[in-house]
């Protein structure tokens, strides 16, 4: 048999198994659409980064201490300013990104 003959049959079978499938008189199947597993990437990769950068603003914090602490007075009494503010990212204070 030709490959013509092969790719009608395999349509054919692709055809009558999907009717099947779609109208067997079967409970439908739950599909997950792309817009479902998108939304729940979405979610999770949102809360990934929130829980990250919850973690950093508490890891700088900590580190701010532990260097104010070791650092002598007049450095302390130089840079107040920047340890209460914390780094500056881009020209933006650490503290403003959400």
């Amino acid at each position: 048999m030709g490959r013509l003959t092969w790719v009608a049959v395999g349509f054919g079978l692709g055809a009558v198994a999907t009717h099947k499938a779609t109208r067997g008189g079967r409970a439908p199947v739950l599909v997950a659409t792309a817009g479902t597993a998108l939304g729940s990437l979405r979610r999770r990769l949102d809360a990934a980064v929130s829980e990250g950068r919850a973690e950093m603003r508490d890891r700088e914090a900590r580190l701010r201490e532990v260097f104010a602490v070791a650092a002598p007075p007049e450095i302390l009494e130089e840079h107040a300013d920047e340890i209460q503010r914390g780094p500056r990212f881009g020209g933006r204070d650490a503290g403003d990104r959400r």
